[in-house]
Protein backbone atom coordinates (compact mmCIF):
# COMPACT_ATOMS: atom_id res chain seq x y z
CA UNK A 1 0.00 0.00 0.00
CA UNK A 2 1.42 3.36 -1.03
CA UNK A 3 0.33 6.14 1.32
CA UNK A 4 1.96 9.21 2.77
CA UNK A 5 0.64 10.42 6.11
CA UNK A 6 1.71 12.81 8.88
CA UNK A 7 3.92 11.68 11.74
CA UNK A 8 1.64 9.71 14.09
CA UNK A 9 2.55 11.78 17.13
CA UNK A 10 1.74 15.06 15.42
CA UNK A 11 -1.95 14.91 16.23
CA UNK A 12 -1.24 14.56 19.96
CA UNK A 13 -0.63 18.30 20.02
CA UNK A 14 -4.21 19.06 18.98
CA UNK A 15 -7.10 18.58 21.37
CA UNK A 16 -10.53 17.55 20.12
CA UNK A 17 -11.60 21.17 19.78
CA UNK A 18 -8.35 22.70 18.54
CA UNK A 19 -8.03 20.20 15.70
CA UNK A 20 -11.09 21.85 14.17
CA UNK A 21 -9.30 25.19 14.27
CA UNK A 22 -6.19 23.56 12.83
CA UNK A 23 -8.16 22.26 9.84
CA UNK A 24 -9.85 25.61 9.34
CA UNK A 25 -6.50 27.40 9.47
CA UNK A 26 -4.95 24.87 7.11
CA UNK A 27 -7.70 25.51 4.60
CA UNK A 28 -7.11 29.25 4.75
CA UNK A 29 -3.45 28.46 4.18
CA UNK A 30 -4.27 26.88 0.84
CA UNK A 31 -4.42 23.09 1.31
CA UNK A 32 -8.17 22.67 0.77
CA UNK A 33 -7.61 21.60 -2.82
CA UNK A 34 -5.60 18.63 -1.58
CA UNK A 35 -8.53 17.45 0.57
CA UNK A 36 -8.20 18.48 4.20
CA UNK A 37 -9.19 15.01 5.39
CA UNK A 38 -5.74 13.73 4.49
CA UNK A 39 -4.25 15.72 7.36
CA UNK A 40 -6.28 13.77 9.87
CA UNK A 41 -5.65 10.17 8.93
CA UNK A 42 -3.24 9.52 11.80
CA UNK A 43 -5.43 10.95 14.52
CA UNK A 44 -5.63 8.89 17.66
CA UNK A 45 -2.48 6.95 16.91
CA UNK A 46 -0.98 7.84 20.31
CA UNK A 47 -3.59 5.52 21.78
CA UNK A 48 -2.80 3.03 19.06
CA UNK A 49 0.88 3.14 20.03
CA UNK A 50 -0.11 2.18 23.57
CA UNK A 51 -2.10 -0.68 22.05
CA UNK A 52 1.02 -1.86 20.26
CA UNK A 53 3.04 -1.77 23.48
CA UNK A 54 0.35 -3.60 25.44
CA UNK A 55 0.13 -6.32 22.79
CA UNK A 56 3.85 -6.98 22.82
CA UNK A 57 4.47 -5.04 19.62
CA UNK A 58 2.16 -7.28 17.60
CA UNK A 59 -0.03 -5.82 14.90
CA UNK A 60 -3.74 -6.63 14.55
CA UNK A 61 -5.03 -9.05 11.95
CA UNK A 62 -8.04 -6.95 10.97
CA UNK A 63 -10.29 -4.08 11.99
CA UNK A 64 -13.76 -2.73 11.42
CA UNK A 65 -15.22 0.61 12.42
CA UNK A 66 -17.83 3.27 12.05
CA UNK A 67 -17.74 6.99 11.53
CA UNK A 68 -19.50 10.02 10.14
CA UNK A 69 -19.85 13.77 10.43
CA UNK A 70 -22.44 15.73 12.32
CA UNK A 71 -20.93 19.18 12.84
CA UNK A 72 -17.83 19.57 10.66
CA UNK A 73 -19.88 20.02 7.51
CA UNK A 74 -18.50 23.32 6.21
CA UNK A 75 -16.55 23.33 2.97
CA UNK A 76 -13.22 24.04 4.65
CA UNK A 77 -13.33 20.65 6.39
CA UNK A 78 -13.15 18.80 3.09
CA UNK A 79 -14.47 15.23 3.36
CA UNK A 80 -13.23 14.59 6.91
CA UNK A 81 -15.35 12.69 9.44
CA UNK A 82 -15.75 14.29 12.88
CA UNK A 83 -16.19 11.03 14.80
CA UNK A 84 -14.70 7.57 14.44
CA UNK A 85 -14.68 4.26 16.22
CA UNK A 86 -12.60 1.20 15.36
CA UNK A 87 -12.13 -2.27 16.83
CA UNK A 88 -8.82 -3.99 16.14
CA UNK A 89 -8.71 -7.80 16.32
CA UNK A 90 -5.41 -9.46 17.22
CA UNK A 91 -4.32 -12.98 16.17
CA UNK A 92 -6.39 -15.77 17.75
CA UNK A 93 -8.55 -13.07 19.35
CA UNK A 94 -5.92 -12.84 22.08
CA UNK A 95 -6.96 -9.23 22.65
CA UNK A 96 -8.86 -6.39 21.05
CA UNK A 97 -8.25 -2.68 20.95
CA UNK A 98 -11.26 -0.36 21.03
CA UNK A 99 -10.36 3.13 19.78
CA UNK A 100 -12.72 6.08 19.60
CA UNK A 101 -12.31 9.77 18.80
CA UNK A 102 -14.50 12.80 18.33
CA UNK A 103 -13.63 16.28 17.10
CA UNK A 104 -16.79 18.15 18.02
CA UNK A 105 -16.79 21.38 20.01
CA UNK A 106 -19.11 21.92 22.95
CA UNK A 107 -19.03 18.25 23.99
CA UNK A 108 -17.44 16.36 26.86
CA UNK A 109 -13.77 15.72 26.14
CA UNK A 110 -11.61 12.91 27.43
CA UNK A 111 -8.15 11.82 26.36
CA UNK A 112 -7.42 8.59 28.14
CA UNK A 113 -6.32 4.98 27.74
CA UNK A 114 -7.82 2.20 29.85
CA UNK A 115 -6.46 -1.34 29.65
CA UNK A 116 -8.72 -4.16 30.85
CA UNK A 117 -6.99 -7.36 31.99
CA UNK A 118 -8.10 -10.61 33.58
CA UNK A 119 -6.76 -9.52 36.98
CA UNK A 120 -7.32 -5.80 36.95
CA UNK A 121 -7.74 -2.57 35.06
CA UNK A 122 -4.93 -0.12 34.27
CA UNK A 123 -5.70 3.59 34.02
CA UNK A 124 -2.91 5.01 31.90
CA UNK A 125 -3.37 8.72 32.62
CA UNK A 126 -3.77 8.15 36.35
CA UNK A 127 -0.79 5.76 36.49
CA UNK A 128 -2.66 3.20 38.52
CA UNK A 129 -3.93 -0.39 38.45
CA UNK A 130 -7.12 -1.48 40.20
CA UNK A 131 -7.76 -5.19 40.73
CA UNK A 132 -6.28 -8.14 42.56
CA UNK A 133 -3.17 -6.09 43.27
CA UNK A 134 -3.83 -2.37 43.54
CA UNK A 135 -0.92 -0.15 42.51
CA UNK A 136 -0.34 3.52 41.84
CA UNK A 137 2.78 5.31 40.72
CA UNK A 138 3.85 7.80 43.38
CA UNK A 139 7.14 8.98 41.89
CA UNK A 140 7.98 12.35 40.34
CA UNK A 141 5.61 13.54 37.65
CA UNK A 142 6.89 13.97 34.12
CA UNK A 143 5.22 15.10 30.92
CA UNK A 144 5.52 12.80 27.93
CA UNK A 145 6.30 15.58 25.47
CA UNK A 146 9.08 16.91 27.70
CA UNK A 147 10.51 13.46 28.36
CA UNK A 148 10.78 12.62 24.66
CA UNK A 149 12.83 15.79 24.19
CA UNK A 150 15.06 14.83 27.14
CA UNK A 151 15.64 11.41 25.58
CA UNK A 152 16.36 12.97 22.19
CA UNK A 153 18.95 15.46 23.48
CA UNK A 154 20.59 12.86 25.70
CA UNK A 155 20.97 10.60 22.69
CA UNK A 156 22.45 13.45 20.63
CA UNK A 157 24.98 14.25 23.34
CA UNK A 158 26.00 10.58 23.52
CA UNK A 159 26.20 10.23 19.77
CA UNK A 160 23.44 7.61 19.82
CA UNK A 161 20.37 7.18 17.66
CA UNK A 162 16.89 6.62 19.06
CA UNK A 163 15.20 3.82 17.14
CA UNK A 164 11.44 4.42 17.23
CA UNK A 165 10.93 3.57 13.57
CA UNK A 166 9.12 0.33 14.28
CA UNK A 167 6.49 1.96 16.50
CA UNK A 168 6.16 4.95 14.17
CA UNK A 169 5.45 2.75 11.15
CA UNK A 170 3.16 0.31 12.94
CA UNK A 171 1.15 2.92 14.83
CA UNK A 172 0.66 5.01 11.69
CA UNK A 173 -0.39 1.95 9.72
CA UNK A 174 -2.88 1.02 12.44
CA UNK A 175 -4.34 4.53 12.34
CA UNK A 176 -4.72 4.24 8.56
CA UNK A 177 -6.34 0.80 8.94
CA UNK A 178 -8.88 2.14 11.45
CA UNK A 179 -9.77 5.12 9.31
CA UNK A 180 -10.13 3.08 6.12
CA UNK A 181 -12.37 0.64 8.00
CA UNK A 182 -14.53 3.49 9.29
CA UNK A 183 -14.80 5.20 5.90
CA UNK A 184 -15.66 2.02 4.00
CA UNK A 185 -17.73 0.24 6.66
CA UNK A 186 -15.85 -2.97 5.88
CA UNK A 187 -13.76 -5.41 7.86
CA UNK A 188 -10.27 -4.69 6.54
CA UNK A 189 -7.37 -7.09 6.98
CA UNK A 190 -3.90 -5.86 7.90
CA UNK A 191 -2.23 -7.69 5.02
CA UNK A 192 -5.07 -6.78 2.68
CA UNK A 193 -4.38 -3.10 3.31
CA UNK A 194 -0.62 -3.51 2.89
CA UNK A 195 -1.13 -5.32 -0.42
CA UNK A 196 -3.53 -2.67 -1.72
CA UNK A 197 -2.37 -0.39 -4.53
CA UNK A 198 -4.67 2.39 -3.34
CA UNK A 199 -3.12 5.88 -3.31
CA UNK A 200 -4.44 9.14 -1.91
CA UNK A 201 -3.89 11.49 -4.81
CA UNK A 202 -1.83 13.43 -5.45
CA UNK A 203 1.40 11.75 -4.39
CA UNK A 204 4.09 14.26 -3.39
CA UNK A 205 6.01 13.75 -6.64
CA UNK A 206 2.98 15.01 -8.61
CA UNK A 207 2.48 18.22 -6.62
CA UNK A 208 3.34 21.40 -8.52
CA UNK A 209 2.35 25.03 -8.14
CA UNK A 210 -0.94 25.86 -9.80
CA UNK A 211 -1.98 22.23 -10.27
CA UNK A 212 -5.66 21.34 -10.52
CA UNK A 213 -7.24 19.88 -7.41
CA UNK A 214 -7.80 16.11 -7.54
CA UNK A 215 -10.98 16.62 -5.49
CA UNK A 216 -13.54 19.30 -6.34
CA UNK A 217 -16.71 20.43 -4.55
CA UNK A 218 -20.04 18.96 -5.61
CA UNK A 219 -23.17 20.85 -6.69
CA UNK A 220 -23.90 21.86 -3.08
CA UNK A 221 -20.48 23.51 -2.77
CA UNK A 222 -19.07 20.87 -0.42
CA UNK A 223 -16.58 18.13 -1.10
CA UNK A 224 -17.98 14.61 -1.59
CA UNK A 225 -18.04 12.66 1.67
CA UNK A 226 -17.39 8.89 1.82
CA UNK A 227 -20.50 6.84 2.61
CA UNK A 228 -19.74 3.69 4.63
CA UNK A 229 -21.09 0.63 2.88
CA UNK A 230 -20.94 2.37 -0.50
CA UNK A 231 -17.45 3.83 -0.56
CA UNK A 232 -14.94 1.25 -1.83
CA UNK A 233 -11.25 2.02 -2.27
CA UNK A 234 -10.25 -1.38 -3.54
Amino acid sequence: MYCRFPHPLLTLYFSMSTRREFLRAATVGGVAGLSVARSAHAQGSGTIKIGLIGSGGRTPERAFGLGGRSSMTDREFGDVFDHHGAIFHYPNDACRLFAFCRTTTGCYNSYDDIIFGSKGTAYWNESKIVGETNWKYEGPKAGGHAEEQVALFNAIRKGERLHSDDYVVKSTTMAVLGQVAAYTGKMIGWQEMLDSQFVFKPVPEECVAGMASPVVPGPNGNYPVPIPGQHAWW
